[in-house]
């Protein structure tokens, strides 16, 4: 359930259908006397999930940008989560604070249950318009597109790896869905930004067995109902830079098999990556490796940029 909703909450902003617009649009209107949209309202709106949506806004006192995310209660409700336990995920995500992760700033409840537009939670994050690494990939694989330098998957890998540090080693917390889609990009693409950690973050201090996360990416520990940690989110890191290198949508041919059931299945991505990017394929098989406690570490990862000069 928590899974299930965390999916439809971080789905907004990605794009993709405007079911939830008619019922924020007065809880917008109540918004406004803190928040202005920005450039204006026809062209804030970011996108919208399956419980709320997420538009460009400033706030009137500071005029800085922010992405304002709106979640209908009426609508989280109905996956049994009730605002006390969006209150606390909120309080988790506050407290991380580096500059590869997207920033929250804060949350609030907004309107009531019986009012127009009902109750919503709103949560004020770093706004990230370059887009993502998903996206970029997609640029790549179109007809002419322009391959990935080397170069920027070094430094993307560096900078997922100096997050994800933040997030293990010093905040004690697990993405758990670790994929191309949850990567934001800056404007001029340079800066990746880890997102999306909404309802799947966990605490990293205990070991866990739910499934949370994207199947494709999923590590084999986890696939196999296994308890896993923080070594999960670098097994995602592994699936991103076999796309990043190889730009074919391997991992969508392995997953109906799932690319966690075959040992023979990761080592030939391996290879590819090996073969491709000789100076990443070192990286490529730590990242893959099946027995977590000999996965790479985040912190290890950070330091591929300056490996490689």
């Amino acid at each position: 359930v928590i899974t299930e909703l965390r999916e439809n909450i971080d789905g907004v902003g990605a794009g993709g259908g405007d079911s939830s617009r008619s019922e924020t649009s007065q809880t917008q209107q109540q918004l406004t006397t803190m928040y202005a949209y920005a450039p204006d309202e026809d062209r804030a709106f970011l996108g919208a999930g399956a419980v709320g949506e997420v538009f460009r806004m400033k706030h009137k006192e500071d005029a800085v940008l922010r992405a304002v995310k709106i979640v209908s209660m009426r609508k989280a409700r109905q996956f049994g989560v009730q605002e006390d336990m969006l209150r606390a995920e909120a309080r988790t995500m506050l407290r991380l604070n580096h500059q590869n992760i997207v920033r929250y700033f804060t949350s609030f409840a907004h309107g009531t249950d019986s009012g127009p537009g009902g109750l919503s939670f709103c949560l004020v994050m770093e706004l990230v318009d370059g887009g993502s690494i998903h996206t970029r990939l997609e640029e790549a694989r179109r007809p002419g597109g322009a391959p990935i330098p080397l170069a920027q998957v070094v430094s993307w890998l560096a900078q997922l790896g100096a997050g994800l540090h933040h997030m293990h080693d010093e905040c004690r917390f697990i993405h758990r869905d670790i994929k191309p889609q949850n990567i934001l990009l800056s404007a001029d693409g340079a800066t990746v930004k880890i997102a999306d950690l909404g309802m799947a973050c966990a605490d990293a201090t205990t070991m866990l067995h739910s499934k949370a996360g994207t199947t494709v990416f999923m590590s084999p520990e986890k696939a196999a109902e296994l308890k896993y940690g923080p070594a999960d989110d670098m097994w995602g890191v592994g699936c991103i830079l076999v796309e990043l290198v190889k730009l074919e949508r391997r991992l969508a041919i392995f997953a109906p098999g799932g690319l966690y059931a075959s040992v023979d299945k990761v080592m030939l991505l391996v290879r590819e990556v090996q073969d491709a990017a000789p100076a990443l394929g070192p990286y490529a098989q730590g990242l893959l490796e099946f027995d977590p406690a000999l996965r790479l570490r985040a912190a290890q990862l950070r330091d591929v940029e300056r490996e490689q000069q």
